[in-house]
Formats: structure tokens, C-alpha cells, sequence
């Protein structure tokens, strides 16, 4: 946690906030890309086109800011196609495929305070919420602030 507020500082200083290929932080952190989204044809905005990405697996950003975007335009997403609950949208998000979706659901309620099965609105005040939730249980550590939060929110 300190080598990433020590990073944020430094980055802050140039007007970007990027850990783009930066070591000894989680994957999710150095891809700028907090929630883990995996690759796609998906334009997202920032993005770094595939012929470039670096990881291989998980899409990487420009600025951490269009990484914390994506997911909440993912949540949006859900929102309108009927994912409206804790346990429908990690379900989605996270398939027992690939994640621990039971132990992640736990968690995400845990941390959120919202009730499993709780219909969501996912306005601006539950967003703020559970977007850092998630990319707390992606990266296994506190990984979006209010101020990364308040920056992917106004691109939306």
C-alpha cells in the first residue's frame, strides 16, 4: 500500500495517473485496469490497442482513470440487460469458470453492505461503492480511491 501511494504521488505530479508496466504491484494496478477486464474487440476508451498490450490476457489502459471507466460502463451494462443484484453481477462478472464466484459474492456483500439479492439502482452513490469492492477483491488490496473513482465516473 505504500509503494502505491508513493506511485500515485509521483504520478499526480505529471497530471497522469498510470502504473502502466510497473513491478511489484498487482496485475490489475499495473495494467491500469483495477477490475481485471478481460481482452476483447471492445473499443474501450484509453485503451491499448491489442497489437501492444503487454499482458496478454487482461486488457491494459492508458490511464488508470479509463480502467476504472470500464467497469463502471460494464455495471451499466449489466443494469440495463436485468444483472441487478450483487449475486447476478459478480455471477457475470466473475463465472465459477475462471473465480471463486461464491467466496466473491460473500465478500463483495461484506464489503458493500448490500444484501445479496437486493435490487440495485447502480447510481453514482451505490457505484461508488461497489466498484472499489470489486477491484479490492481483484487486486487483494485497496486498488480504486474516491478521486480514481469521481475520474472513471465523469467519462461515463
Amino acid at each position: 500500500a505504500f509503494f502505491l501511494a508513493v506511485l500515485e504521488r509521483e504520478d499526480i505530479k505529471s497530471g497522469i495517473k498510470s502504473f502502466l508496466n510497473k513491478k511489484g504491484l498487482p496485475r490489475g494496478i499495473t495494467n491500469n485496469n483495477p477490475s481485471n477486464i478481460r481482452i476483447s474487440n471492445n473499443l474501450w476508451m484509453g485503451k491499448i490497442p491489442i497489437d501492444d498490450n503487454t499482458d496478454g490476457q487482461f486488457e491494459q489502459f492508458e490511464e488508470y482513470k479509463f480502467g476504472v471507466r470500464a467497469l463502471i460502463k460494464i455495471l451499466l451494462n449489466y443494469k440495463k440487460n436485468g444483472f441487478d443484484t450483487i449475486r447476478k453481477i459478480i455471477s457475470k462478472y466473475a463465472p465459477g469458470n475462471e473465480n471463486p464466484t461464491d467466496a466473491y459474492i460473500k465478500n463483495i456483500v461484506n464489503v458493500t453492505g448490500f444484501g445479496i439479492d437486493d435490487k440495485l439502482k447502480l447510481d453514482k452513490e451505490q457505484l461508488s461503492v461497489l466498484v472499489p469492492a470489486i477491484a479490492r477483491f481483484e487486486n487483494g488490496q485497496h486498488a480504486i480511491s474516491d478521486q480514481d473513482f469521481d475520474e472513471g465516473f465523469e467519462l461515463v
